[in-house]
């Protein structure tokens, strides 16, 4: 089964508004589900959003944060052994999770109209223009993958990490997803907080579009 396609955004638009689930925002429990499912920025996102929205903290967050505190100050680490397991290399997994997905996403918007250039990564963007591929015969889910996957290639999300894993098998499993239930989009200044590149940064061009692709 495939997963509902996103309203194509029009211009440059930063990741927190490149979300499907962006509707559902108004209500808390899809936190409370990232939660429950041991997402790592869920807690953190459900926090930001009431302080936004002046939203008295629910019980249940509230009871999730003293949980979180007392932990700390005990010298409780959340996680398993191992670098992949700790807090941190599970957040960087998930914004690759959402930075692969964006790519995708994007690339299959701009197939269906080439007027939504801006929101595809930046390095997919240059090599349209700079002709290395074109949209008319580039129509296809594998073509978009491609496409996608030179966006992504050689970027960071660290400077000390690896980069974003983005081979054509690797970006298909964003359109054929494991799990039902996408969390919302970690917004970049969360994403920063954790010391992580501004995933935005990665996505539009300031360059005009060349008159023979207008």
């Amino acid at each position: 089964m495939t997963r509902d396609q996103p309203t194509p955004p029009t211009a440059r638009v930063p990741m927190s508004q490149f979300d499907p689930n962006l509707q559902r925002y108004g209500n808390l429990g899809i936190f409370k589900e990232g939660i429950e499912k041991n997402d790592p920025f869920a807690l953190y996102q459900a926090i930001m959003f009431c302080s936004v929205n002046r939203v008295e903290l629910p019980r249940w967050l509230t009871a999730q944060l003293l949980d979180v505190i007392s932990n700390y100050y005990l010298g409780k680490k959340p996680g398993k052994v191992g670098g992949t397991n700790t807090p941190l290399a599970k957040i960087r997994k998930r914004l690759e999770v959402e930075v692969r997905r964006r790519a995708v996403d994007s690339v299959r918007a701009w197939q269906q109209d080439r007027s939504l250039y801006n929101a595809m990564p930046t390095q997919s963007i240059h090599a349209w223009f700079s002709g290395q591929f074109d949209h008319k015969s580039n129509q296809s889910v594998e073509k978009a993958l491609t496409i996608a996957q030179i966006g992504l290639k050689g970027l960071r999300l660290k400077a000390d990490v690896n980069p974003i894993a983005c081979s054509p098998i690797t970006l298909k499993r964003t359109i054929y997803p494991k799990k039902s239930v996408p969390f919302p989009s970690i917004p970049p200044e969360a994403a920063m907080a954790f010391g992580f590149n501004n995933p935005d940064a990665f996505f539009g061009t300031d360059q005009p579009l060349p008159n023979d692709l207008k």
